[in-house]
This record gives structure tokens, C-alpha cells and sequence, in this order.
């Protein structure tokens, strides 16, 4: 099938945003920090696998999926694989500039209400 693809990080620096993300609701996370430290750990793990293992990692997924296309799983890992760290030393690095400047869209386009700090909607918690 012909598809049509655009990266929106090539239109914008600004649409350069983090996905997928880990959402905690703060409460809950300073509740519950052991067990939030082990679930970041752990996920970290699995994509540091996954780039490291793409089609190990494929198989994988392909073998706890239903109804999926085994090629589509293969090229997606090969695709995705190394875009899970890109160029920073390592896995779940936020940048605050790269932040920032999302950060500044969402405020300037009222997608959140007032002004968010630098620190607020990332926190590393390895």
C-alpha cells in the first residue's frame, strides 16, 4: 500500500517531542517511588534490548500480537530501532532545551493553562 509520510520534527524543531511517554500521576509516584523507579528500569531495559536486538525484539512482539503482519512488524523494528535513543548517550535522556521548546508551543498555543516551570512534565527516574 502507498503510504505518505512526514516527520514533523523535519518541518519544525519544535514538533522534535518525546514519544511514546511514561505518564505517573505525581501523588502516586512520590507514593510508590520503589515500584515507579522499577517500572522505568524496566522499560528502559526492554528498548535498550530493543535496539540492540531489532529483530529479536520483533519476533518478540510478533509472537504476542494477533492478527499482525509479520514484515510490517520486521520493517517497523528496523525502522523504529534506532530512533528509540538517537544520539544521546542513553535511553530516557530528556533534553530541556528540546523540552522547552515544546513547552513554549504548548503554552503559547493554550494547550495547558498558565505557564509551566523548566522542570515540570519531565523527571528522570532511573
Amino acid at each position: 500500500m502507498e503510504t505518505n509520510f512526514i516527520e514533523f520534527s523535519s518541518l519544525d524543531p519544535l514538533f522534535d517531542f518525546y514519544s511514546p511517554l511514561l505518564i505517573v500521576n505525581k501523588i502516586y509516584m512520590d507514593e510508590n517511588k520503589d515500584l515507579v523507579r522499577a517500572f522505568v528500569r524496566a522499560t528502559k531495559k526492554g528498548y535498550e534490548y530493543a535496539i540492540e536486538n531489532p529483530k529479536e525484539a520483533a519476533e518478540i512482539l510478533y509472537s504476542n500480537s494477533v492478527g499482525v503482519d509479520v514484515e510490517l512488524i520486521y520493517e517497523s523494528q528496523k525502522w523504529m530501532s534506532p530512533k528509540y535513543q538517537g544520539a544521546l548517550e542513553s535511553w530516557g535522556i530528556i533534553d530541556p532545551e528540546r523540552w522547552t521548546l515544546f513547552k513554549q508551543w504548548l503554552e503559547n498555543s493554550k494547550l495547558v493553562s498558565g505557564k509551566l516551570d523548566i522542570g515540570q512534565g519531565f523527571q528522570i527516574y532511573f
